[in-house]
């Protein structure tokens, strides 16, 4: 095979960076490895041109480490790169085609895989009851049961006793030091005072989950150097206090929380849990006024990638199951791993089985839309109970035996609002019906009054 001396050759690797051969190497000619033009060399294997970036690149922006999530390549010798922080927060960069980019390295971070306790060696670590410890001795298996030291991140020895054949999710890496002691809190901003709503206001109780009113209590709109609006400091400041809220109140407090959701400054997690907070406050106005519920918002059209880290309650997730298909699951609570940059994520699936992973922090997640409420199964069977008029919602059909009119009032309810103050001694309950006959469906439209009790 014929072969030539050559000097100040580039070679093109396969991945697309370029290297300089030898002065003076040998090179069969017949293997396309040789750049025979005399253009400029392509950048260090460290750095890329800016048409060279791929997705999944990593690169070093203004603002630290970002993940190239899409390159388009534009007119007058420019890229688009729609890049993605540890945040989730996404931008988008516009660079030169024939500009170096210098790549990141690849995120650190602990692996996990599992082990049985029979098989675990000194010096690794593992979780044990959502605790991370390390093993401190070679473990004793006696009668099906291992039997070893191990030793938590404050250095205290002592004994567990597991099944042998019990897996663990083993921790490759080594903790990162923490800390001493915990966090100094803020200090307390001052906050203003829940105002008495005026007597007969309809007024309703905004349902939260616990981290929702966390969230939002946190966001700390009651203090008077918070800016918001009246309206919303005094809606917050009743929240804070247990107290229920006009429609008014709820109107503002959720257009507030969509206004925060919508500024791109803020971490995707917290715009995220932002939106669904004002979703649910907005159905409460909506059961407080008699309207039917606002219709489900997905959040996203599609799937977007976003970081274990920044995972957070009512996320919807894909992740690979046992068998090589995926599966669908809302996340119900999210934990981190101390020292490890590691989380613990549990997932709600369809069939209501709930599963606990543990994640490294920057592993690449698929996010889904989110999933709309449950609905209630209906019975099997028609069914009929005694309630009170609290419990009547939109779409029930009732019968109401009482004395306000001559003949038993039977219908669909169609809107549902209370009367009176919050503090009224009785409450009252104005009701819209539709008549049921068996020739019409919807005759007549009737209001009445029922009481709570």
């Amino acid at each position: 095979m014929p072969s030539v001396v050559l000097d100040d050759v580039t070679i093109t690797r396969a991945d697309g960076t370029s290297v300089p051969a030898p002065s003076g190497t040998r090179f069969s000619v017949p293997r396309r490895v040789l750049r025979l033009d005399d253009s400029e060399p392509a950048p260090a294997p460290e750095q890329v041109p800016g048409a060279g970036l791929r997705e999944g690149d990593r690169i070093t922006g203004p603002t630290g480490d970002v993940a190239v999530e899409r390159v388009e390549p534009l007119d007058d010798g420019l890229v688009s790169a729609l890049v993605r922080g540890d945040d989730d927060t996404r931008e988008r960069h516009l660079i030169a085609a024939d500009r170096p980019v210098k790549l990141a390295p690849a995120q650190d971070g602990a692996q996990v895989d599992e082990v049985e306790a029979s098989g675990l060696a000194v010096g690794e670590w593992v979780l044990i009851d959502d605790v991370p410890i390390q093993v401190a001795s070679v473990p004793e298996v006696h009668g099906g049961r291992a039997r070893f030291d191990v030793r938590d991140q404050d250095g205290r020895l002592s004994e567990v006793e597991l099944d042998e054949r019990l897996l663990l999710t083993r921790i490759s890496g080594t903790p990162t030091p923490q800390p001493d002691g915990p966090a100094v809190p803020p200090a307390e901003p001052e906050r203003i005072t829940a105002v008495d709503l005026p007597d007969g206001m309809p007024t309703g109780r905004v349902r939260l989950r616990t981290d929702q009113r966390r969230r939002l209590l946190d966001l700390n709109l009651d203090a008077t150097s918070s800016g918001a609006t009246p309206e919303v400091a005094q809606a917050a400041a009743r929240l804070r206090a247990r107290r229920e809220l006009s429609a008014e109140q709820m109107q503002a407090l959720a257009a507030h929380l969509r206004t925060l959701a919508a500024d791109e400054s803020v971490p995707a997690a917290r715009r995220r849990a932002l939106a669904r907070t004002a979703g649910w406050i907005e159905a409460a106005n909506a059961r407080l006024e008699g309207f039917p519920p606002p219709p489900h918002d997905p959040g996203r059209p599609g799937p977007e990638r976003v970081y274990a880290r920044n995972l957070g309650m009512g996320d919807v997730i894909a992740l690979p199951g046992e068998d090589g298909t995926v599966r669908f699951g809302a996340v119900t609570a999210t934990r981190a791993v101390k020292g490890f940059g590691l989380h613990q994520v549990h997932i709600r699936h369809e069939d209501g089985s709930v599963e606990q992973r543990v994640l490294p922090d920057g592993v690449d997640l698929w996010l889904m839309p989110d999933l709309p409420a449950d609905l209630p199964v209906p019975p099997a069977e028609f069914t009929r109970e005694h309630v009170t008029a609290d419990r009547i919602g939109v779409g029930d059909i009732i019968r109401w035996d009482g004395s306000d009119f001559t003949d038993p009032v039977v219908g669909q309810v169609l809107a549902v609002q209370r009367k009176g103050g919050e503090f009224a001694e009785l409450r009252l309950y104005e009701m819209t019906r539709v008549t049921r006959t068996p020739r019409c469906t919807a005759c007549r439209t009737r209001r009445w009054t029922g009481r709570s009790g």
